[in-house]
């Protein structure tokens, strides 16, 4: 795109540069300005629902016209690659542009008018920047004006597995506000990483299979770290010094295996446990007294003494969720006399495994079986008095059993996404207490049994498809959602 600006302004208004390029008799107009406190930038073509945020690749600035190189999202979205912008200016609005323009788009912009490109460049001023983005830049160090960034706050520098982190750690450990990390890596996690003391949030992604990916015991230094997440599809191993980072809420571990430090009880502060892929067989019976705890997931199928785990769990205070993502689940959940949620995803591979001392749980409140490979249920179900809430989905059950009318406190069925299921029990309608009723996505569900027009508690339908459903009751049009 290439026109003639007949309009050519800037204004600046608290930390935010603007430059404007309009034409106003071909009704063109071209805007671009900085994002306060960070190294991003606005443009905008004409109006504000034709806008992009970092769209700008490369700027050449001359006497009398500007050219703008887009980045192929930015291309896409506007049908061009290239903005063009011719311009009649005196010597002293170029140069106000020109120092404008600098502000806006840094290291991107190359100035062609002589004296104003030095002048420029040495006047950009880092220290008030908070919000780095350089994900996806390949780096493999950082750029020299990082160090210049003393207010900075947030550091994102995933996609660049090549980055040397030894070196970049000692550049951000001269950052002392700096509060939020994240970074990919090919390479092991550095020591300099517990110099970064003032970090509250961690997220660190790790692809290197020639060894278990160690974190290194520096990591103990980061005594305000609140929010870690770790990723890598290999081996990983936390020192034993983790057990030392006693500010941290929420710890999110996604690697291939990984080990439990013997002192991870001193977490105190932890409310969720995710033992996804966790080589442990017993747990420290010190965790019993976690304070805060309230959900456990069990992501992964290990060889470990439920006996033992379930009996530790038992006696976590707060605990009152488990996720199974298994299909073989263990018999000593029943153990856990506190928890009112259990869900479970176990996959569709292998036939769900429902233990019978599971239905012996009556204080379960919720129970939530999905993208689990089960045909039935077993007629125990009906055992869960307490129960209020009730999900079957994305399963392959061909019918439900009759017990499940006996769950007089449900208030809440959702029979979703069930290629199998064909036919539901008379009992259905003995639930006085149902309030919510989906059956969404169900194909082979033609029609619903006479006693559905009984319940008379229930306030919300959802059946996508129920003008092809039989047997509906009347009065169920105005509860479809």
């Amino acid at each position: 795109m290439t026109f003639q600006a007949t309009n050519l302004e800037y204004w600046i208004e608290g930390k935010v540069q603007t430059v404007f390029f309009g034409n106003e008799a071909e009704a063109l107009a071209l805007l671009v300005s900085n994002l306060p406190d960070t190294l991003n930038h606005y443009l905008e073509w004409n109006d504000q629902s034709n806008a992009h945020i970092n769209a700008v690749k490369a700027v050449q600035l001359t006497r009398n016209d500007i050219t703008l190189e887009l980045v192929p999202e930015a291309a896409a979205q506007f049908g061009q690659a290239f903005f063009h912008v011719r311009f009649d200016a005196e010597e002293a609005l170029y140069k106000e542009v020109a120092e404008v323009l600098t502000g806006i788009f840094g290291q991107k912009i190359k100035l062609m008018g002589g004296s104003v490109t030095h002048k420029q460049a040495a006047g950009k001023d880092y220290s008030t920047i908070k919000y780095l983005n350089l994900e996806g830049k390949n780096l493999r160090m950082l750029p020299d004006y990082v160090a210049e960034m003393t207010a900075l706050e947030t550091a994102k520098l995933r996609g660049n597995p090549a980055l040397d982190m030894q070196e970049a750690c000692k550049v951000l450990a001269m950052l002392p506000g700096l509060k939020t990390l994240e970074f990919s890596t090919q390479k092991s996690i550095p020591e300099t990483l517990g110099a970064l003391s003032s970090l509250e949030s961690l997220h660190i992604e790790i692809d290197n299979p020639d060894a278990p990916c160690m974190l290194p015991d520096s990591i103990s230094r980061l005594q305000n770290l609140r929010y870690c997440f770790i990723r890598t599809d290999y081996e990983l191993v936390l020192p034993e010094s983790f057990a030392s980072l006693t500010a941290l809420e929420n710890c999110y571990i996604r690697a291939g295996k990984w080990n439990l430090p013997g002192q991870f009880y001193q977490l105190t502060q932890l409310t969720q446990l995710d033992f996804t892929h966790s080589q442990f067989t017993t747990l420290p019976p010190e965790m019993a007294n976690m304070p805060k705890v309230d959900t456990i997931i069990f992501g992964s199928q290990e060889n470990r003494d439920y006996q033992q785990v379930m009996s530790v769990i038992a006696q976590m205070p707060l605990v009152r969720t488990i996720e199974i993502n298994f299909p073989a689940i263990p018999a000593e959940i029943a153990l856990c006399k506190q928890i009112d949620t259990l869900i479970i995803w176990a996959g569709t591979d292998t036939p769900l495994e429902l233990p019978d001392a599971l239905f012996s749980m009556d204080q379960l409140k919720t129970l939530n079986i999905s993208l689990s490979r089960v045909t039935e249920l077993s007629e125990s179900i009906g055992q869960l008095k307490g129960l209020k809430e009730l999900i079957i989905k994305e399963s392959v059950i061909e019918n439900l059993p009759d017990a499940i009318g006996n769950l007089s406190a449900l208030e809440f069925l959702n029979i979703s996404e069930n290629q199998g299921l064909s036919t539901l029990p008379e009992t259905l309608g003995n639930l006085s207490q149902l309030k919510t009723l989906y059956l969404a996505d169900n194909p082979s569900l033609n029609a619903l049994p006479d006693s559905m027009k009984n319940l008379s508690a229930l306030e919300s339908v959802n059946i996508p498809n129920h003008t092809e459903m039989h047997n509906i009751p009347a009065h169920w049009d105005k509860l479809f959602s």
